[in-house]
């Protein structure tokens, strides 16, 4: 039955690269919702808590990749947004 949960890890984690690749492809962050991110970050930040309090592997392995493709994610739109902000005021 483990391995449900590796391939569910893959899974779910694959649809975070997904909207990581269109971020970064289009160049733009004017379409996402920064305060879905943060939501998921925290959550996942807790669910990898309790993982690591009951030491089961499939639970840390798919919520620290997890967690790390977010703040990547949240870094990248900062650095967008930034960009996108002072492209659309004449400034590079």
């Amino acid at each position: 039955m483990e391995i449900f949960g590796w391939i569910g890890m893959v899974m779910i984690q694959g649809s975070s690269i997904l909207q990581l690749i269109k971020t970064l492809k289009r160049k733009s962050v004017k379409d996402v919702s920064l305060g879905f991110w943060i939501f998921i970050g925290l959550g996942l930040t807790m669910y990898l808590i309790y993982a690591i309090h009951i030491a089961d592997p499939v639970y840390i392995a798919s919520n620290g990749i997890g967690l790390s493709i977010v703040t990547l994610y949240i870094v990248i739109y900062f650095l967008t947004a930034r960009k996108e902000n002072n492209e659309s005021k004449g400034t590079r």
